[in-house]
């Protein structure tokens, strides 16, 4: 690989996913009073993220830095020590681990748009993902107002982004079921090893892709609570999630599930 490449790889992997993941950590934890249009606007920006080709970029791009410490030592001897910190603290900087940030920022700063927060009563005390705690919580005590009904590009924004998780839900749950279906293939089988290896990598991945799910059915709930109409194959996903026939029989999905249905259910 050329120096170009590794130099753009160091400058992502060092600069931008860590500057994302404190942007997204701000948000998380200090309330603002977020509107509609500010809404629209970070969504317009963030939903091309999504892109799976993007996704795998990211991925490949961990995988790629790694691999060149012994080829460029010196080049990549720092990128390599941060990846390692992160993945010491359960953080990995993969695509996963980086669209569960978008995901997560996207729903919570739309329920701080649907209910914006009184700063004066509340105050700019700092502390961890207590913005996202507390937005969560006031969709389940105060009625959501009815901006959706009055505002095009609001309405047009929110639908996008019901869509949008709701096929990336389905991808990632497609995805997930295949790499458990390679990891239950015995080793004597024919199987090419490039095929088991990618199986590895995916494995390592498999928590994010759950929360990945987990926080997409958040966001399709909270839109649809902001649309004011039941999406069916919103509701009938996350009933099949909660059934004894669910394919995805992880607590934090289920959990995530039953959170999205009481949302849906008071709204």
């Amino acid at each position: 690989m050329s120096f170009g490449f590794i130099f753009l790889a160091a400058k992502v992997l060092s600069q931008f996913a860590p500057a994302f993941h404190g942007f997204y950590r701000a948000l998380m934890s200090t309330t603002y009073r977020w509107t509609p249009q500010h809404w629209v606007q970070l969504s317009k920006n963030l939903n091309p993220l999504f892109d799976q080709q993007f996704i795998e970029a990211l991925n490949c791009l961990v995988t790629d830095i790694v691999e060149l410490e012994e080829t460029v030592p010196e080049a990549i001897q720092f990128v390599t020590t941060l990846l390692a910190r992160y993945v010491s603290r359960g953080r990995p900087l993969s695509g996963y681990f980086l669209i569960c940030c978008v995901t997560e920022v996207k729903w919570t700063v739309l329920t701080q748009a649907l209910i914006p927060v009184d700063l004066d009563t509340e105050g700019a005390q700092f502390s961890e993902a207590a913005a996202a705690n507390h937005a969560w919580a006031s969709l389940l005590r105060v009625p959501v107002p009815t901006t959706a009904k009055t505002d095009k590009n609001f309405t047009t924004a929110l639908e996008a982004s019901k869509e949008l998780s709701m096929e990336c839900v389905q991808c990632f749950t497609d995805l997930l079921l295949h790499t458990e279906e390679i990891d239950n293939v015995p080793s004597q089988d024919s199987y090419a090893s490039e095929a088991m290896s990618e199986s590895l990598v995916s494995s390592r991945n498999r928590l994010f892709i759950l929360i990945l799910i987990a926080m997409l059915q958040k966001l399709s709930a909270v839109c649809s609570t902001a649309l004011g109409v039941l999406d069916d194959n919103l509701f009938t996903r996350l009933k099949l999630l909660l059934s004894s026939q669910t394919s995805l029989k992880d607590n934090l999905v289920q959990e995530a599930a039953l959170k999205s249905i009481a949302i849906l259910v008071r709204k």
